[in-house]
């Protein structure tokens, strides 16, 4: 990775030269976790309606198909109804003719042998019935004994073995005395397919039995029964036909020449002879007179049972009147789908903007809560995430890794002589030279002020690594660093290591134990690298338990002053004169014995204490003083003075705080004593607050002079 470079998720962790794996800016979820409440509340509407509206127009389209349906079919059983009872009268006319040209003929039987005479009766009465061809007289035998056809000679019905059939089958038959309706045949002398209507008159002793038998053409029957028959559909079809089959009659005519010459086998005929018993019924299906499919009611004529009269129109009526009732409420859904799966996008658009928004924004907050500002590298933050990562990847791979903790030695001096501004600058060039020596495995982020921690991860080689990493970063961070306008900067850096496992399982302790060894690097003379040991916690357990007992013991007034002459050698030699007394802090145990402040001075200097205890030192110096005033010792009085509290801002309101509260005491009797290690830390500092201290009347004093960074 680029040294320095800034990316809206900083790579804060990173690795030499390596990009790094960005840490996610949120935990992985399931596709639906993801989806804010509102768009999948949004969603689940939406598709509800949707789902809805669309069955409830499925239902809607199957109840309107069978309304229509059944609409369909009863206007056609409504057309069938008419059309047997046209078909039943057109017979009934038929029979009544035939029936009185029988009795005519068997009072006048002379007539059968009278052809001249009896063409002209057939001929009148032909006159009676429309759409007759001819009436013709049949002898049982098949003879041919008059017709109303004028011809010259009567033909031979045995030259038509169609006919020979016909009267084979007629004479087959028990006597019937009603009219009897014949397979379709090929009429003699008129060339066209012709229906028989028979009426059978018996033999008397006057004449044998013969039969009557008009012939109707397949053509014009059924023209002439529809001619009363309302027909509401454009290309209906009507037909007439028998039980086993055969067709008598068919509007429009049939296409096929011998058509009537065979039963047929279309939807209308296989449905008649499914059950020869109903009276009525419907089919659907391809029709053989003209190859359509069509849809059709058929009724038996009750005068005639074995014979059914059918009405059908194309399928395609059906469909025709049904999506012209479903078009426009289905149009109107269709529009209101659009409308809604428009309204849902928006929506749907609008929520999904608003949860990029919410997600840019909280990938900004995340950046900013993960990335130190300054350096624009990973802050504590984002280490304790890699950290916890780590933890949990070598724990699973059964693998090491270590943690290294640096603190920069000389920082603050740099700070302080040079401003905050050159201290940031040497901060980002700190992060930079770190970013560019790190290998692949080698993490690393700013904690916080000068300290920073690298985290050394993966193929990671252990304790060796570990020291070649330290070593890397102490020679990149000893070399000088440019502040700009000219100015440079040396230092050095501090670093404590503690590996997983060996020196921690958690995160927590190793964090603390990288800093307890960082703390022994510093404490050891810095610019150093030092691992953890088990000697540096028992150190810091030892301190923290010392720090509490001089806390208890100054809660407890257990803490003292006892105070050591000081001694002029002046004057007469054999009576040295004391001048004054230093003020040495004791601390008396719980079981009553005495320590010396040698013993407890690590917690003198502790931030949380020492400004605790110099106010008690000062009070208690100044209280004694002014006793030994008030009884005419006038001794100046010297206290020690920590560090912590010389350098803190408050130190001179707490001075000023203690010389008003014993005004029997001048602040030129009280001597301040401070080691030379103590303005090293803030030269400025110290400057001013040590002259502040002489402008109050009191003086200052070195402790320990030669001892620390000076030297005789």
């Amino acid at each position: 990775m680029a040294s320095a470079r800034i990316v809206s998720e900083p790579d804060t962790l990173t690795s030499g030269m390596e990009e790094q794996t960005a840490l996610p800016l949120f935990e992985p979820t399931e596709r639906g976790a993801d989806t804010p409440l509102a768009q999948r509340w949004i969603r689940r509407i939406y598709w509800t309606l949707f789902v809805v509206f669309v069955a409830l127009a499925l239902l809607y389209a199957f109840t309107t198909w069978r309304a229509q349906r059944q609409i369909l079919y009863g206007s056609l059983d409504t057309s069938s109804s008419f059309l047997v009872s046209a078909t039943q009268s057109y017979f009934q006319s038929f029979s009544s003719v035939l029936d009185a040209t029988g009795s005519d003929l068997g009072e006048k039987s002379d007539l059968l042998q009278r052809p001249e005479v009896l063409q002209i009766l057939l001929e009148r009465r032909q006159a009676l019935l429309p759409g007759a061809l001819s009436i013709s007289v049949v002898s049982a035998g098949g003879q041919l004994l008059g017709s109303s056809l004028r011809s010259d000679k009567l033909p031979d019905l045995q030259h038509y073995p169609d006919l020979v059939q016909a009267f084979a089958r007629l004479r087959a038959l028990p006597q019937q005395k009603g009219l009897i309706i014949g397979r379709p045949f090929l009429g003699p002398l008129l060339g066209v397919w012709v229906i028989p209507l028979v009426r059978e008159v018996a033999a008397s002793k006057k004449h044998p039995a013969f039969y009557i038998v008009a012939a109707v053409s397949t053509e014009t029957f059924l023209r002439q029964t529809l001619a009363n028959t309302a027909l509401p559909y454009s290309g209906m079809a009507a037909i007439l036909a028998r039980n086993d089959g055969y067709v008598l009659a068919r509007w429009p005519s049939p296409t096929e020449k011998n058509f009537f010459s065979a039963p047929q086998a279309g939807a209308f005929t296989r449905s008649l002879l499914t059950d020869p018993s109903m009276p009525h019924g419907h089919y659907a299906g391809l029709v053989v007179a003209d190859g359509v499919t069509r849809m059709g009611s058929w009724q038996r004529l009750q005068t005639h049972p074995d014979l059914a009269v059918a009405v059908s129109v194309p399928s395609g009526v059906l469909w025709t009147q049904y999506w012209r009732t479903v078009w426009p409420p289905l149009l109107g859904l269709v529009f209101f789908l659009l409308l809604l799966t428009v309204l849902y996008r928006y929506a749907r658009g609008q929520i999904g903007r608003e949860l990029m928004l919410t997600q840019v924004q909280q990938q900004r907050l995340r950046t900013l809560a993960i990335t130190d500002p300054l350096t624009a590298v990973g802050n504590r933050a984002l280490l304790r995430e890699r950290l916890q990562l780590a933890l949990e990847t070598a724990w699973a791979r059964q693998s090491e890794f270590a943690l290294l903790l640096l603190d920069l030695d000389g920082f603050k001096q740099v700070n302080d002589a040079y401003g905050h501004s050159a201290g940031d600058g040497l901060l980002r060039e700190t992060a930079q030279r770190l970013q560019s020596i790190l290998r692949e495995g080698e993490i690393m982020a700013r904690m916080g002020g000068d300290e920073f921690a690298v985290l050394l991860t993966n193929a990671f080689g252990g304790e060796t690594a570990a020291e070649a990493a330290a070593q890397r970063i102490l020679s990149a961070l000893r070399q000088p660093f440019d502040l700009g306008v000219g100015r440079q900067a040396s230092i050095s850096v501090s670093l404590g290591c503690a590996l997983y496992p060996d020196d921690g399982s958690d995160a927590e302790t190793l964090l603390r134990r990288a800093d307890l060894a960082l703390y022994a690097a510093k404490s050891a003379g810095r610019d150093r690298y030092l691992r953890f040991k088990t000697d540096f916690e028992m150190a810091a357990h030892k301190q923290k338990s010392l720090l509490e007992s001089v806390e208890a013991a100054l809660q407890q007034g257990r803490l003292s002053l006892w105070y050591q002459p000081i001694v002029s050698i002046g004057g007469d030699p054999a009576r040295p004169a004391v001048v004054g007394v230093e003020a040495l802090l004791r601390l008396r145990t719980e079981r009553g014995g005495q320590m010396e402040a040698a013993e407890f001075s690590g917690a003198l200097d502790h931030g949380r204490l020492a400004r605790a205890i110099g106010r008690f030192v000062l009070d208690q110096a100044l209280t004694q003083g002014a006793q030994w005033r008030a009884e005419g010792l006038e001794l100046h009085i010297a206290v020690n003075i920590s560090a912590e509290h010389l350098l803190a801002p408050e130190f001179l309101d707490d001075l000023r705080q203690a010389l008003r509260n014993h005004p029997g005491y001048p602040a030129s009797g009280l001597m301040l004593e401070v080691t030379e290690s103590a303005p090293l830390r803030n030269l400025e500092q110290a400057r001013h607050v040590l002259q502040a201290c002489q402008d109050l009347g009191a003086s200052v004093a070195l402790d320990d002079f030669g001892t620390g960074a000076a030297s005789l």
